[in-house]
Order: structure tokens, then sequence, then C-alpha cells
């Protein structure tokens, strides 16, 4: 589907759950992929429910948003080492790490992801889970995770 469709479906959408005004002006013209996910992890608060992981995969290469720092049905292991925010949804069966001097904030998204984060180094990563997805952690050297779970979603 291209980039343009996409775009006009997703925003079609968001106006309908409520999007604000500021956002629908910044949304005036077609945005990239790498955009759309930077839209994604910045408004991460209104992006809880929508897009779904069932939309997320009709629309997008799971590989190119994962390089944006969205994680969609992911199996292989992720390295981290920029800081940043970063999601995982879907049916994520996957470990993280986190090393070097990076603060992360990682958003595990759903109802179906398992993850297990490690922290290496003077790491700093911060977790909010979101519905029922499960989080195992594993700290090192001086690293330190901050888990947060909401049952909302």
């Amino acid at each position: 589907m291209k980039i343009e469709k996409i775009n006009s479906i997703l925003r079609s959408q968001a106006i309908e759950l409520g999007l604000c005004q500021q956002w629908q002006d910044d949304w005036q013209s077609d945005k990239s992929v790498k955009e759309l996910c930077e839209m994604f992890l910045k408004g991460i608060d209104f992006c809880l429910n929508w897009p779904t992981a069932k939309e997320m995969r009709k629309f997008f290469d799971k590989d190119e948003i994962a390089q944006c720092g969205v994680f969609l049905d992911r199996t292989e292991p992720i390295e981290i080492s920029k800081s940043g925010v970063y999601a995982v949804t879907g049916k994520s069966r996957c470990t993280i790490t986190v090393k070097d001097f990076a603060v992360a904030t990682i958003h595990i998204l759903g109802h179906e992801s398992v993850c297990t984060i490690v922290s290496k180094g003077m790491a700093k990563v911060f977790v909010r889970v979101y519905g029922y997805s499960h989080v195992f952690q594993m700290q090192t050297e001086l690293s330190t995770i901050k888990v947060r779970k909401s049952r909302q979603n």
C-alpha cells in the first residue's frame, strides 16, 4: 500500500478517535514511515490502543519500523546503545539489552508480549508495561531498570 493511502487512513482514524487540533494541523501533509514512527513514539499516550498490532501488520514492514524503534512481533534480540524512546507491540517474545550509557524508555504495549529487559554498564532503563504483557528484568554492573505497570489498555 502506498504511503499516501496509509497516511489518509491513519489520519482519518486518529481524527475519529479524538486527535487534538495541534496534531491534526501538524499532520496536514503526508508523513514518511520514519516520521509516522516518530509521531507514534512521541504521542504514545494517544497510541496505547491505536493503531493496533493488526493494523500495523497491514500497513508497515516490521523491519522498516524496527529501524525507527518500533518493534512489532519481535522474536530476535534487540540491542540498544542509543538513548531514546522505544515501543514493543504485537506478539513479541524477545530480549532487549540496553547498554553503555544509554537512557531508554521502553513501552511494552498490548496483551501478548513477553520481554526480558537486560541492562548493562551505566544504562538507565524505564519500562512502561500496558495491558497484560509480561516483563522480566536483569540488571548488571551499575545499570538500573525501573518498571511501571498499567493494566489499563
